[in-house]
């Protein structure tokens, strides 16, 4: 299974946040943000310690590829011509390192960051544009025209906020901490009460005596989007009670 998961700071901050998945016992496959990569590898070397028997292995062997949406299922079993429904039962925030695409391995996972059902899969560089052109193929099932289109950030930005999601560097950063950014229940119960990571002391005394501001969502009437960085202020305009982080047109709304 996998899970959303937080690298922390001593302050109480968040350094990013990650997709680790237990691949068997002892091994785990992270996947972390792309801008983020090299000063979270250096962040996690920093802190290594050197009596455990704890490696890392960083590869840029693979590129990641977002499948979302609610054909999403479909159009990867056709791709990796599996029955129809083979992946039904595979829950969500889970994945798959059996699958083969063109004679590579490759790893499925059940996640996204969307809100929609998805997979984000791991394939070889050097498949990844045959991949891509495998899942825009048109089938005679859908009248010759395909199913899946490539999309920008853009989308995804607007769908991850739609489904109230965070976006690191924008609504959590190193100066946010985890209860801030309402994200206590990355932690584990366990963890919470006995703390083993860096900066608990400062999340535990945002569990144990509140916060004074936190992450938030607002639906806002009227035809223009607030955009990031807008001020947010009392009716009678005299005190600035917040900041914008991530806004959007919401299609859906």
């Amino acid at each position: 299974m996998a899970c959303l998961s937080l690298l922390m700071l001593e302050t109480g901050g968040i350094k990013d946040d990650c997709i680790i998945t237990k691949v068997k016992e002892n091994d785990f496959y992270v996947v972390l943000n792309a801008g983020c990569k090299m000063t979270d590898m250096a962040h996690m070397a920093d802190y290594r310690i050197p009596e455990m028997d704890a490696g890392v292995f960083y590869s840029e062997a693979s590129s990641l590829i977002a499948i979302q949406g609610p054909k999403s299922q479909f159009l990867l079993e056709r791709v990796l011509n599996l029955t129809r429904n083979s992946f039904s039962s595979m829950p969500f925030m889970s994945a798959s390192f059996d699958n083969v695409f063109d004679g590579s391995k490759i790893i499925v996972s059940r996640v996204g960051y969307t809100g929609e059902d998805g997979f984000e899969v791991s394939v070889p560089n050097g498949k990844a544009e045959h991949f891509m052109e495998a899942l825009m193929e048109p089938t005679s099932e859908h009248d010759g025209t395909p199913i899946a289109e490539c999309v920008g950030l853009g989308a995804r930005d607007s769908l991850r906020l739609e489904a109230g999601l965070c976006l690191y560097g924008h609504d959590i950063d190193e100066k946010v901490s985890p209860i801030e950014g309402m994200l206590q229940w990355t932690i584990s119960k366990r963890r919470q009460a006995e703390g083993g990571f860096l900066g608990y002391d400062t999340v535990k005394k945002h569990i144990d005596e509140g916060v004074a501001r936190k992450r938030c969502g607002f639906v806002v009437e009227g035809k223009l989007p607030v955009r990031e960085g807008a001020e947010i202020w009392t009716k009678d305009l005299t005190t600035q009670v917040g900041v914008v982080t991530s806004g959007v047109p919401g299609p859906t709304f």
